[in-house]
């Protein structure tokens, strides 16, 4: 009711709110965690009034996303719901669009996803392809260009933290090496 009043005092916020809505769309599309909580905080303003008035505060993605009745964006939270689900259905980071397995991770034997952080709850996406790479010797390159075939890293959205994993090539030499090392890790 709120924002009905809203827009009928600014028409001009209709605009915002469908490119907003097309933001959120492709977040979630792109691995968004909706289970995350939305808190508003204690800075004063006008915004956070207006927020606080809509009841937008401690809320989910998928709280929120029910509160704005937008069809769009619920059935794709639903698409997105399950872990299994948003494996098989995330988008590259590239931009084009496309699930991971259709692009960037077609060719590649290694995951687009990891668990290797801190709380094996969040799920990491393959860092983007088309971002400048983060090691020290890339000179403005893409990540793809640079760094993608010598190891896969992984970023937490959520903290911005990369978790990368080396590649490396297993032959007689250093086989027995490394099954007792995965051995070990098993323990």
């Amino acid at each position: 009711e709120h924002l009905r009043l809203m827009l009928r005092e600014q028409p001009s916020l209709a605009v915002v709110t469908r490119g907003c809505l097309e933001c959120a769309v492709q977040l979630v599309k792109l691995g968004a965690n909706c289970k995350a909580v939305y808190k508003l905080g204690n800075s004063p303003g006008e915004s956070l009034s207006l927020l606080q008035s809509l009841g937008t505060d401690n809320k989910n993605a998928f709280q929120l996303a029910n509160m704005s009745k937008k069809v769009e964006l619920i059935r794709t939270m639903k698409l997105f719901k399950s872990e299994k689900d948003k494996i098989r259905l995330v988008h590259c980071r590239c931009g084009s669009r496309l699930p991971w397995k259709e692009c960037h991770t077609a060719k590649e034997p290694e995951s687009h996803y990891s668990k290797a952080n801190d709380d094996d709850e969040t799920l990491c996406w393959r860092f983007s392809p088309v971002a400048t790479c983060y090691c020290p010797f890339n000179n403005n390159k893409t990540y793809y260009k640079c760094c993608w075939s010598d190891e896969a890293a992984y970023q937490n959205d959520s903290t911005g933290k990369i978790v990368r994993s080396k590649k490396i090539l297993i032959d007689d030499s250093n086989r027995e090496y490394f099954e007792r090392l995965r051995e070990m890790k098993r323990h």
